[in-house]
C-alpha cells in the first residue's frame, strides 16, 4: 500500500498537520539565529514598491490602509532598509542554506516582478545558485576546495536546511524534494499554499532511519519558539480586515511588515552583544558526529555573512 493509498482513508487533517518534533532549547537557540539573519537581510533590502519603481502604482487600497510608501505614516525617514524608494528589486521574500556544519551557503531573494516570471521564488533561485557554486567549488567564504567533490548533484543538499522568509509553494517544496534537502524552516505561514510542503512530506514517508521522507521536513517557525512568526501572521491579519487584500506579498510592501522585520533585525544585532545561553552546543549529525560550528560558531558566521551580504552580496546579481 502506497502512502496515497492509505491517506485517502484517513481525514485531511492528518495529511496537512505539522509534523511533531521534539526541539531542545540548544537547537532552539540555533535556529533562532538563523531566522533573524534572514529577517535582517530582508530588512535591509527592503521594497516599498510591489510592482516596479513608480510609486504611482501603489495598490489603490493604500490610502485606507497607510500608503504603501514606507515614508508616508512616519513623521521621520524610517532608519532602515536600504531600497525604500527609487530600486525596486522584487519583493521581500527571501531564503538560504545552511550545510550540516552550521555554515551558510548562499542566498537568494523572489525576483518574479524583474523576471516577469511566477517561477523566479527565493527558494528555487537559491537551489539553482547552489548547484551551480557546487560545480565551480565557491562560497561566499572563499576556502579550499571541499575535500569530498565527488558527490552528485542528488546527493548535494543532503542534510541541507533551507531557511525561508515565507512558506514554501508547490514549485519550490518539489524543487527541494528532487534536490534532496533536509528540511526547510518558514518564518510565516502563507495561507494561500494549502500546506502542499506538510503534503508531500506526508505522502514520501519512508522507514529509512538516515532518510525519513523524500521531501524536506516543514517546519514552522513557531515550533522552535520564535515569536516573529505569530506576529507576522498577525499583522496579516489585521491588513486583510482593514483592507479586504488576502495578498500576502502587498502585506510584505507595508509599513506593518517592515517594522516587524526591522524590530526582528535589531535583535539580531543584540545578540552580538548580549551572548548565547548555549554558546557550546553542537547540533547532532545523523552518523552520531557532532556539526563542526556551535551556537557561538554560527553567530559569528551569521554576523560574517551579513556583512558580507549587506556589503558585497546585493540581491539580484551573482554575488
Amino acid at each position: 500500500m502506497t502512502k496515497l493509498d492509505e491517506y485517502l482513508k484517513r481525514p485531511v487533517s492528518e495529511l496537512v498537520a505539522d509534523s511533531p518534533r521534539l526541539v531542545s532549547q540548544e537547537e532552539k537557540e540555533r535556529h533562532n539565529i538563523y531566522s533573524l539573519l534572514l529577517m535582517s537581510m530582508v530588512a535591509f533590502n527592503w521594497n516599498s514598491n510591489k510592482r516596479s519603481v513608480d510609486d504611482s502604482q501603489k495598490p489603490s487600497h493604500s490610502k485606507d490602509y497607510g500608503s504603501n510608501l514606507l515614508l508616508s505614516t512616519s513623521e521621520k525617514p524610517v532608519p532602515r532598509g536600504k531600497f525604500l524608494k527609487g530600486d525596486y528589486l522584487g519583493h521581500n521574500i527571501a531564503a538560504f542554506a545552511v550545510d550540516r556544519d552550521g555554515s551558510v551557503i548562499d542566498f537568494d531573494f523572489n525576483h518574479n516582478e524583474i523576471f516577469n516570471s511566477s517561477t523566479q521564488h527565493a527558494e528555487a533561485r537559491l537551489l539553482n545558485r547552489v548547484f551551480s557554486l557546487n560545480q565551480i567549488y565557491d562560497s561566499w567564504n572563499v576556502g579550499p576546495p571541499p575535500k569530498d567533490t565527488s558527490s552528485s548533484y542528488g546527493q548535494l543538499l543532503q542534510g541541507v536546511t533551507i531557511y525561508t522568509s515565507l512558506e514554501s509553494c508547490a514549485q519550490c517544496s518539489g524543487i527541494m524534494t528532487l534536490g534532496n534537502a533536509k528540511e526547510v524552516i518558514y518564518l510565516q505561514e502563507d495561507p494561500g499554499q494549502y500546506k502542499i510542503g506538510n503534503i508531500m512530506f506526508r505522502l514520501t514517508e519512508s522507514n529509512d532511519p538516515h532518510r525519513k521522507s523524500l521531501a524536506p521536513r516543514p517546519i514552522p517557525a513557531n515550533t522552535f519558539g520564535f515569536n516573529y512568526y505569530s506576529v507576522l501572521s498577525e499583522k496579516f491579519g489585521e491588513y486583510k480586515n482593514a483592507t479586504g487584500n488576502s495578498s500576502i506579498t502587498s502585506f510584505l510592501c507595508t509599513e506593518a511588515a517592515f517594522l516587524v522585520f526591522l524590530e526582528a533585525e535589531n535583535e539580531f544585532y543584540d545578540l552580538a552583544n548580549s551572548g548565547l545561553k548555549f554558546p557550546d552546543w553542537k547540533a547532532k549529525l545523523i552518523n552520531g558526529s557532532e556539526s563542526r560550528l556551535s551556537n557561538k560558531g554560527v553567530l559569528e558566521e551569521c554576523l560574517g555573512f551579513y556583512k558580507y551580504f549587506a556589503e558585497k552580496g546585493r540581491r539580484g546579481t551573482p554575488h
